[in-house]
């Protein structure tokens, strides 16, 4: 898992990053703010990167790429997780 560009969107009050993997996935780590405002998961696939952010010019730290990985691997135990509950009920 590499992370090709980094975008971010930051005003006065909050900060988000949309981290571009190399495969095309595009991951958005959203604000502690937005998350209790809008009632949204903090960590999300999303299929665009929107207007309002702008692509830095830095490597992703150890912690964000430890954080996406992180992410990924629990999204990835959940859809397996999922897709043995529904093969189990057609056993």
């Amino acid at each position: 898992m590499n992370i090709n560009q980094i975008y971010e969107f930051k005003n006065n009050e909050e900060s988000e990053y949309i981290y571009l993997l190399v495969d095309g996935r595009k991951i958005i780590k959203r604000s502690d703010q937005k998350i209790d405002k809008l009632n949204l998961e903090k960590w999300e696939i999303i299929s665009f990167i929107p207007e309002r952010f702008q692509k830095i010019e830095r490597e992703a730290t150890k912690k964000e790429i430890k954080e996406v990985k992180k992410f990924l691997n629990n999204k990835s135990s959940n859809n397996r997780n999922l897709w043995n509950k529904i093969k189990s009920i057609f056993k």
